[in-house]
């Protein structure tokens, strides 16, 4: 079983309907883009979650520069870490805290996205 370690140390995040910290059962699911003071140490809150294909997650922005890219060939090469029907996302870059990108995932799987940051103080 893969730890939120496993998840972290490669660069990015699940969701899925099969694996998942928290269940979510309705409306839009809100995944936090944190940082420290400094922006030397990013995350997200919550790491891990679940929901049902055909809801919305919702990326915001707490603080720094974030983006949110699923890990996806057409990603900068990366390689498949979404479901092979699913659409890959790039938010480019949210630069002011309270901005968002929104992504509906319709295809059940894991899904695993990483963020670009740019430190902004």
């Amino acid at each position: 079983m893969l730890t939120r370690r496993d998840f972290l140390g490669a660069g990015g995040l699940a969701l899925s309907g099969l694996v998942g910290s928290r269940a979510v059962a309705a409306g839009v699911v809100e995944i936090h883009m944190m940082s420290d003071t400094l922006g030397t140490k990013v995350w997200f809150d919550p790491v891990g979650i679940r929901i049902q294909p055909g809801r919305t997650v919702r990326w915001i922005v707490h603080s720094n520069v974030h983006s949110t890219t699923a890990y996806h060939p057409r990603s900068d090469h990366h390689s498949l870490r979404i479901p092979e029907r699913a659409e890959p996302w790039d938010s480019r870059f949210l630069v002011n805290p309270g901005s968002h990108f929104e992504v509906t995932l319709t295809v059940e799987g894991v899904y695993d996205y990483w963020l670009y940051r740019l430190s902004c103080g």
